[in-house]
């Protein structure tokens, strides 16, 4: 009787300490996925567009993203010679190949890793402090950051709002146990807030580093009138993306995507979407699409039936930089090439056999039409990613 009342207490003891664990877990704002780096998605709010719910991920095209904290990674170096990570993490690294060998190679020679210290720094808002109504999205704001010269190891800092007593918030950002060395600082948000500054260099120990948000600029709530193309009956059921790129210039292109807040585009700001419903091709636009009717903005959006994409063509020597003048082929026949920004929208009567890019002296790394880094197009706002390599 006295063994089963010690291993009754101490399995409601054990009981006891979850709840206390996952209820911590669940108050805690969103820490950008930064502790696990298997995950491809975060949970985000149903778009206010589509009935669909959504999620967010950011993908930083040429950065790292590995497991653990610069101390860890410190104590591993000392064990033994760790080689990159080549896997989608947290952050979906896609960065240069090397081979394992040389990678292993490069590490073994490296004097062990000296812990500096943390970088520490806010995210203010010029309409003055953040409240409940103003703190950005969990996940619609990301800080990553990068060592100089090795964009494997990127990791992406932590985002605490804290509270005071009057209902504002100090917006706080860290990320502790860095290693000696430069590091760029980028900060990548969905919506056309202007931030200032996008990007920093700082040596650990860093703090006092700011980021503003201008948030006063007009703004008008954003409105999609969807139908089908062939018949002009409305589609009430739709999902939109709101896709992002943030260049990095150190450490190539950061892809963002996510669910588009209707309230967070000055009327002046720039942005891409993208919107689609079952059984018809997305469609994919701007702020230009957008017309001023009273105290709102309104796109007209016709859908169509068959199968469409937004490619975006990336060449690697090492980073990661939007490729201009691609030649794209669907089923071998050329439908365009891709602008400055590397990008082209390419629509079929159905989902095509193949897709190609041509650039010279250039060759694509994998099948466009397969998944790249574990993700699909449609899990990337129905953007397709390929990447080049001499």
């Amino acid at each position: 009787m006295r063994n089963s009342s010690s291993i009754l207490a101490l399995t409601s003891a054990l009981a006891l300490a979850a709840i206390v664990i996952c209820a911590a877990r669940f108050i805690r704002w969103s820490k950008q996925l930064d502790a696990d780096p298997t995950a491809v998605d975060s949970p985000a709010a149903a778009s206010e567009l589509g009935s669909a719910a959504e999620t967010t991920s950011q993908e930083p095209l040429d950065g790292g993203g590995g497991k653990g904290s610069a101390r860890e990674k410190a104590d591993e170096s000392k064990s033994r010679p760790k080689a990159p990570i080549d896997e989608e993490t947290a952050v979906h690294s896609i960065h240069a190949k090397e081979s394992t060998k040389n990678a292993k190679a490069a590490d073994a020679t490296q004097p062990p890793l000296r812990i500096a210290g943390s970088i520490r720094g806010l995210l203010v808002r010029e309409g003055g402090p953040w409240t409940e109504d103003t703190l950005p999205q969990p996940n619609t704001v990301m800080i990553d950051v990068v060592p100089t010269g090795r964009p494997r190891e990127s990791q992406r800092a932590g985002i605490t709002p804290r509270p005071d007593t009057d209902g504002r918030y100090t917006l706080e950002f860290e990320l502790d146990d860095l290693v000696e060395g430069d590091y760029e600082i980028t900060l990548s948000a969905l919506g056309s807030w202007r931030w200032a500054p996008v990007s920093a260099h700082v040596t650990p120990p860093a703090s006092g580093i700011t980021f503003t948000r201008y948030d006063k600029d007009p703004r008008l709530t954003l409105e999609f009138r969807v139908s089908d193309g062939a018949t002009g009956e409305a589609i009430a059921t739709f999902q939109t993306r709101n896709i992002q790129l943030t260049p990095s210039a150190d450490n190539g292109v950061f892809l963002q995507t996510g669910p588009l807040d209707v309230n967070a585009f000055p009327i002046d700001g720039r942005f891409r979407w993208s919107l689609w419903a079952d059984g018809f091709a997305p469609a994919f636009g701007d702020e230009t699409a957008f017309v001023r009717e009273g105290d709102k903005r309104v796109a007209d959006v016709r859908l169509a039936h068959g199968w469409s994409t937004q490619v975006l063509v990336l060449a690697r020597d090492p980073q990661a930089r939007p490729a201009a003048g691609a030649r794209i082929l669907v089923d071998g026949r050329v439908v365009g090439a891709t602008g400055a920004d590397g990008m082209l929208v390419v629509s079929a009567p159905s989902e095509p056999q193949s897709l190609q890019v041509e650039l010279s002296g250039w060759h694509a790394v994998s099948d466009p039409l397969q998944p790249f880094a574990g993700k699909t197009a449609a899990q990337r706002g129905q953007t397709t990613v390929v990447m080049m390599e001499k």
